[in-house]
């Protein structure tokens, strides 16, 4: 029995670090939507949709929920509704990511003067 003593302790070692990194997932998911609500001043019925489309855009595209999550911040800091996002703007960002969405809304720089 003490021969399983090693594989036991790093099996159970590794599954406590798959429930921690899924925790902490769900931590900066719930973190940046809170933060989204707030932004855009959504009720919670709102916001449950934008949930809904965070996790719906993580398991159909290329981006993780959390990505979609980002994005939808981004949005929303930029002065987009909550309507405007489920609406589709982020689906129309959806192929690029979050960085793609928060480098799209910065003015051009205006050429310098001598």
């Amino acid at each position: 029995m003490d021969g399983l003593r090693g594989p036991a302790l790093a099996v159970v070692a590794g599954i406590g670090g798959i429930v921690a990194s899924s925790v902490n997932l769900e931590k900066k998911f719930s973190q940046t939507m809170n933060v989204t609500a707030a932004t855009l001043g959504a009720p919670q019925k709102e916001m449950a949709k934008l949930n809904k489309l965070a996790l719906d855009l993580g398991a159909s595209t290329s981006f993780s929920a959390n990505e979609a999550a980002d994005a939808m911040q981004e949005l929303a800091k930029g002065g987009l509704s909550a309507a405007t996002i489920q609406a589709g703007a982020l689906r129309a960002h959806s192929s690029s990511p979050p960085q793609a969405v928060r480098r799209s809304r910065r003015l051009p720089r205006s050429p310098r003067t001598r």
